[in-house]
């Protein structure tokens, strides 16, 4: 019984009162499981300050340690606020007397707003400490009186901190314009709860689909007079490529070209349609070289897809090498050798494009290059003297 007790605290519970008056079993089994060993301890040690402080100090049961203390400790005012303060949800342990008493109920959800719950109904419906819930955690406000949820000052309050409380709302306060578009803007997660007529506007739409393609799709769940344009979809697409894994536009032809010509990789979300479209592929592996792997099958033996491919794999290793501060060189020789550590199986697929990019780089270059074919005529001059 000892060494179960010492690896599991909880044993104490089938230990004799013998053992559970043991001040020291009974802390070595508080300090393994916490409040949950020390409600089966004597009621003497429950009576302990410092025991109920161990408890909360333990890795499993530590949110239960007021609920192992005594009556006694639980009488004490002093006591349960300084639990309160390092743990608001305790005060589902504490005397009845005390969770209808302002200032222990403000110390818990100051804390921890979700302590709302373990208030009485007289303080849930008490403006101040509500208030002070929800602006320690928006969530708190489901678990306000029904009347403090329909207040627009609280509300706001909530919804400017998450945008998705809006969720617990109640009466017309959805339906308000001055309202519901700000939390739609907060968090993407308010609009199946904003209801506002003719919708939240274009402008909170978009900012909920920068936050999560998601918001597409709730947003189509309206009332048709409530959808965005083509247009404004299409400013959606630029904000937020993804947007385009939403099942209502995965067949728009317009907003995927303006996705892929963002992010080409979003190519594998469109409908088989579209990832057989030529143009639409060649945007796709404009941007990015890989998309061409997620094209339609057909597509992917396209010599001018390859040929694309391989430029746009090249240019993206030259503008990794800008970023790091790496130089590139001109030689056809040096271009080959650096690009195929990234690009050789593009640069197999289309040989022709190799080449012609050798003999562009040879002829041109990108800016800030440098060949090591190009010297110092001057210095030139002086060596063949």
């Amino acid at each position: 019984m000892l060494e179960a007790i010492r690896l599991d605290g909880v044993a104490l519970r089938y230990a004799s009162e013998e053992l559970k008056s043991d001040l020291e079993l009974v802390t070595e089994a508080v300090e393994v499981s916490g409040g949950e060993a020390l409600i089966y301890a004597d009621e003497e040690i429950r009576s302990d300050p410092d025991m109920v402080r161990l408890a909360m100090e333990a890795p499993v049961g530590a949110d239960k340690a007021l609920a192992g203390a005594s009556q006694q400790l639980l009488s004490n005012r002093e006591f349960v606020l300084e639990i309160l303060q390092k743990d608001g949800l305790s005060l589902q342990y504490v005397l009845p007397a005390w969770r209808d008493n302002r200032q222990v109920v403000l110390t818990a959800v100051q804390q921890n707003g979700e302590a709302l719950q373990y208030a009485s109904d007289n303080l849930r419906e008490s403006s101040k400490v509500v208030e002070a819930a929800v602006a320690q955690n928006p969530q708190a406000l489901r678990f306000a009186a029904d009347e403090l949820r329909e207040d627009e000052e609280i509300v706001t309050e909530a919804i400017k901190q998450d945008g998705s409380a809006l969720a617990h709302s109640l009466g017309n306060i959805r339906s308000l314009k001055r309202v519901a578009p700000k939390a739609v803007k907060q968090s993407w997660e308010a609009l199946p709860h904003e209801q506002v007529q003719g919708g939240a506007g274009f402008e909170a739409y978009l900012e909920a689909a920068k936050q999560d393609w998601r918001a597409v799709s709730e947003i189509f769940k309206k009332p048709p007079e409530c959808w965005p344009s083509e247009e404004e979809l299409t400013q959606m697409a630029v904000a937020n490529p993804e947007v385009v894994r939403a099942p209502e536009l995965r067949g728009n032809r317009v907003v995927a070209k303006a996705a892929l010509e963002v992010d080409g990789m979003m190519l594998n979300y469109l409908l088989p349609d579209l990832r057989r479209d030529y143009d639409l592929v060649a945007v796709a592996v404009h941007q990015n070289g890989n998309a061409l792997g997620v094209a339609h099958p057909c597509m992917r033996r396209d010599k001018n897809l390859l040929h694309l491919r391989t430029n746009a794999l090249h240019r993206a290793q030259r503008d990794e090498w800008r970023r790091t501060g790496q130089v590139t060189l001109r030689t056809k020789a040096g271009t080959e050798t650096a690009l195929g550590e990234v690009a050789a199986d593009a640069a197999a697929d289309e040989e022709e494009g190799e080449e012609e990019d050798g003999e562009e780089d040879e002829e041109g270059g990108e800016p800030g290059d440098v060949s090591v074919e190009d010297g110092n005529p001057a210095e030139d001059e002086r060596d063949r003297k």
